[in-house]
């Protein structure tokens, strides 16, 4: 055994050892305070980034062979996949039915390829599933392609339920395929290489909002809030064809209460778009006591068309004494809106 280390030596390491300690112990709470201390961003500020850029893929073997195309086609989305070989809707409804975490606001499903039920089963276990994914605003249904797999009574009955469904659209792959057939293995099922990127695009083009022959307005309904100084209804639209600020509409209870152009600054929007950033919108103003269903629509820069981009349920209580002592009254727009000309809600 060699020499013991002399006592200047150990006293040396000691010291040594004692700073780094102390070192570390001042550094942390310096860092925990000062993210603390970063403002909070709110929904409606210009540099905020787009709430929720989650989006959840739910597919068969067909689009299993797309995830790494779909991924680099939606950058800028957090994009997570559940599904395997032969996943049927019954199997997605049993999944969904375990799932901890909230389910995104956009959602994209290929199913159905390789449906192995009868036709009225199959139509109850696309219902059920749709119903879980009530909480979406958009649900994206691909439609199958027409192989051996498919059942007519399959495509009849996805064209007829998804439309119905709110937020629901098809993207139909089958005019692609007719153009491509070489998008399609020699069982004209899965994709190859060419057909994962076709595929992805596809589905690029109906999250973006611009599938061909439908290039509506996109968007977002954020906000939906009640305060004692009333109700604040905002979020963003923006004409995927142009810098154009659109028109909104805003729809209580089914009828249209208030409308302004959607030209609030959005930094966020412009970095994702590259069109500009006066494409928020933000109603202010009051509404009947009780629960009221509350939606957006924006119509399109040519007029010729329009969407709901989001809908929120929207409960409002008053507290004993309101009016009398609210800090504004209620025709009055909010101080803090860039346009005191948007039109302000009256009382439904």
């Amino acid at each position: 055994m060699g020499p013991l280390p002399s006592s200047r030596t150990v006293a040396v390491f000691a010291f040594v050892a004692l700073t780094a300690l102390v070192l570390a112990t001042m550094l942390e709470p310096v860092g925990a305070v000062a993210s603390e201390q970063e403002p909070a961003v709110e929904a409606g500020d210009g540099d905020a980034l787009l709430a929720n850029p989650n989006l959840l893929v739910i597919h068969d073997s067909v689009a299993l062979g797309a995830r790494t195309e779909i991924s680099g086609a939606l950058r800028g989305w957090d994009v997570e996949y559940l599904g395997f070989h032969g996943f049927q809707p019954w199997a997605a409804s049993n999944f969904l039915r375990q799932r901890t975490a909230p389910i995104p606001d956009v959602v994209v499903v290929s199913l159905g390829n390789f449906n192995n039920r009868s036709n009225e089963q199959f139509r109850i276990d696309v219902r059920r599933l749709l119903g879980q994914l009530s909480v979406a605003e958009r649900v994206i249904w691909v439609l199958p392609g027409h192989h051996r797999h498919t059942k007519l009574e399959t495509l009849a009955a996805l064209r007829e339920l998804i439309p119905e469904h709110r937020g629901g659209e098809l993207a139909d792959w089958n005019p692609i395929l007719d153009r491509n057939p070489g998008f399609v293995d020699f069982l004209g099922v899965h994709l190859t290489p060419d057909g994962a990127d076709g595929f992805a695009k596809l589905v690029k083009r109906h999250v973006d909002g611009v599938a061909a022959g439908d290039r509506l307005p996109v968007g977002r309904l954020e906000v939906a809030t009640s305060d004692i100084d009333g109700e604040v209804v905002a979020g963003w639209a923006i004409d995927v064809d142009s810098e154009t600020s659109l028109r909104v509409r805003l729809i209580v209870d089914g009828r249209v209460v208030s409308e302004q152009v959607a030209q609030r600054r959005r930094q966020a929007l412009q970095r994702r778009f590259g069109l500009g950033v006066a494409h928020g919108f933000r109603f202010v103003g009051v509404f009947e006591e009780g629960t009221h269903e509350v939606c957006v629509v924006a119509h399109d820069s040519d007029g010729r068309g329009h969407r709901r981009i989001g809908c929120r349920t929207l409960t409002v209580e008053r507290p004993p004494g309101w009016p009398h002592w609210r800090s504004h009254t209620p025709t009055r727009p909010d101080r803090d809106d860039q346009f005191p000309s948007d039109p302000v809600v009256l009382p439904a």
